[in-house]
């Protein structure tokens, strides 16, 4: 069992009977009602008006329903929003984070700038081969959908990576509406609430029955199979744990970077405080709403005024499609009850009763239809364009085994319409995600043990040194093929300098770049690994024996015709002879 997990701390259980403890789940729920009334105020109807058109499964978020019941997808008339949707989440999970290959690699910090025998290339290498075949055997994919699904419709995604009973790597996603969350001055979210209802037979097997609250441990000693089914709402807050909470030297779970700790609101309660090493939970937003809000915006909320119309429009066309299929007859009151509307019905008349007056004909069935069509098919095109459905699904005609190169050059600039919103991604959370990833699997032994290059001295000691956390690289072909775009520029570019310096016989233009650099940024763009590329300190050293040989060769090709024009001219004199013997250097080998 690991012993990370706030839910398994490895350590025995405490009455929470410290008024220390009352004070800071008072402290805890103070701060979660002023982020929960936020929420309720602001996002709690829109959100629930999203889910209606986008995420009909979802649409339970400010109103109660039932499985198998009515009213989950009433008002839809049109799936546009729905299939829209569906296309970019899959797209964001197909392309960032993709199941069925590589998309990141860990390599060591270029700051500490390992010579050729280092190993620490390899090491991080192993580990990530380690790392990408516990993550697909794992859950985190299946969430990482959902954290997508819902950062698409309603702009925030939050996905929490636990130790599983299990398996190590275990994730679960909180559904919007349900959690609080907060930024620091960076505005990055660091702080996470998630409210959620436990019986007593729960929390009793959850937290230990001396940890439970006045109530709820009567309802678990009551000896009453009711008593132990009655809920009670339990909050869970990560977050930065403050120096001041921290004792110097501790590493237990109270002293640990973020703490995790559960409170009962109603009762101001504290059943546990634990900690984690690195932040659990990454939150990602789709887009910023300008206002400073810690929630997020979504092509959800900018296509909404076109959905409502498709969805009512739909509704009109579907009733004018049914009119045409059943219109409506205006009879002669002769034939009242004898017409037949059936497929290839006769009705007899007598024409001398009423002439052409006396013949049944539709009523008021006229439509533009056509026109309606067109409207409809404008306004699907537009709310597939917010959510880049053309790019994903000219994406997914692409062949599997493409390279990122040849997706660059085939969507051209419309994949950098895509550069926003997958930066995000990077940065709020696979960054998060592999960082926690990282620790967890470090610490429970699943990588290789490391090598001395890979660690550092402990801020302000001398003796104590640390792992050195990897710096990451994204290779998924999304990501190599918009780092590709900054390939071709800088190709296209260079070209043009290559092909003016020969020109005009001006090889110092090339001057004005780094070209090793270049040549290195390139290289790592096309997804080339970092393992095999060399210090440049070994490049320089490989250089300057280059140069130092052939300087050799040179000093020997002039002493072999200098021999030569002295033998025809029959023997070379002492002083030329001494000149060209000290011209050439004494062999020495490469290093």
């Amino acid at each position: 069992m690991y012993t990370d997990s706030p839910d398994f701390v490895a350590q025995k259980p405490q009455p929470m009977e410290w008024d220390g403890k009352q004070k800071l789940a008072e402290a805890e729920k103070a701060r979660y009602e002023k982020l929960k009334t936020y929420r309720n105020t602001v996002f709690k109807a829109p959100w629930q008006t999203l889910s209606n058109y986008y995420l009909p499964n979802l649409s339970d978020i400010d109103t109660t329903k039932t499985e198998g019941t009515e009213g989950w997808s009433d008002r839809v008339f049109d799936t546009t929003a729905i299939e829209d949707a569906r296309t970019c989440t899959t797209g964001q999970s197909n392309w960032a984070t993709p199941s069925a290959e590589p998309w990141f690699a860990w390599a060591p910090p270029k700051s500490l700038n390992m010579d050729e025998d280092d190993d620490g290339a390899i090491w991080c290498g192993l580990c990530t081969e380690i790392a990408l075949d516990d993550l697909s055997r794992s859950n985190y994919y299946q969430h990482s959908g959902m954290q997508y699904k819902s950062r698409t419709v309603f702009g925030t995604g939050q996905m929490h990576i636990e130790e599983g009973r299990s398996r190590l790597i275990n994730c679960s996603t909180r559904k919007i509406g349900t959690y609080c969350i907060d930024k620091n001055d960076e505005g990055d979210v660091d702080t996470v609430y998630c409210e959620y209802d436990l019986t007593a037979r729960q929390a009793a097997a959850k937290f230990g029955p001396s940890m439970l609250s006045p109530k709820v441990k009567k309802c678990f000693e009551a000896n009453d199979s009711k008593r132990l089914e009655d809920k009670a709402t339990y909050v869970h807050v990560i977050r930065p744990r403050e120096e001041m909470e921290r004792m110097p030297g501790k590493i237990d779970a109270e002293n640990k970077p973020f703490a995790s700790i559960y409170f009962v609101p109603d009762e101001n309660w504290c059943v546990r405080v634990a900690g984690y090493d690195e932040m659990p939970d990454s939150v990602t937003s789709f887009d910023d709403w300008g206002t400073g809000s810690v929630w997020g915006y979504s092509p959800a909320f900018e296509t909404l005024p076109n959905v409502r119309q498709l969805n009512y429009i739909v509704r009109f066309m579907d009733a004018q499609y049914e009119l045409r299929a059943n219109p409506r007859i205006l009879a002669p009151i002769h034939l009242f009850g004898q017409m037949d509307l059936r497929p290839g019905g006769i009705t007899p008349y007598d024409p001398n009763k009423g002439g052409e007056l006396g013949i049944p004909r539709e009523w008021m069935t006229q439509a533009d239809i056509k026109s309606t069509e067109d409207s409809v098919a404008k306004k699907q095109a537009a709310v597939g364009r917010m959510f880049y459905t053309d790019i994903f699904k000219a994406l997914q005609q692409i062949k599997y085994k493409a390279t990122a190169y040849e997706i660059s050059a085939r969507l051209g600039e419309n994949l950098q319409q895509l550069s926003p919103m997958f930066g995000r991604i990077l940065t709020e959370k696979s960054a998060p995600d592999l960082k926690r990833i990282f620790g967890l699997m470090f610490r429970a032994g699943k990588f290789p043990k490391p090598p001395r290059s890979m660690f550092v001295p402990v801020p302000g000691s001398r003796s104590k040194l640390r792992l050195a956390l990897p710096e990451i690289t994204y290779t998924s072909r999304l990501a190599l093929a918009l780092k590709a775009l900054q390939n071709k520029a800088t190709t296209d570019w260079m070209q043009f300098v290559s092909e003016l310096s020969t020109n005009m016989n001006k090889p110092e233009l090339l001057d004005n770049w780094d070209l090793d650099s270049m040549l290195r940024t390139g290289a790592i763009n096309q997804g080339m690994s970092s393992r095999w590329e060399r210090p440049m300190r070994q490049v320089v050293q490989i250089r300057q024996a280059r140069a130092k040989q052939v300087a050799q060769e040179r000093a020997m090709q002039m002493a072999e015709q200098a021999s030569k024009s002295a033998k025809n001219l029959g023997g070379a004199p002492a002083a030329l002879q001494d000149r060209i013997s000290d011209s050439i250097p004494e062999t020495a080998a490469p290093s």
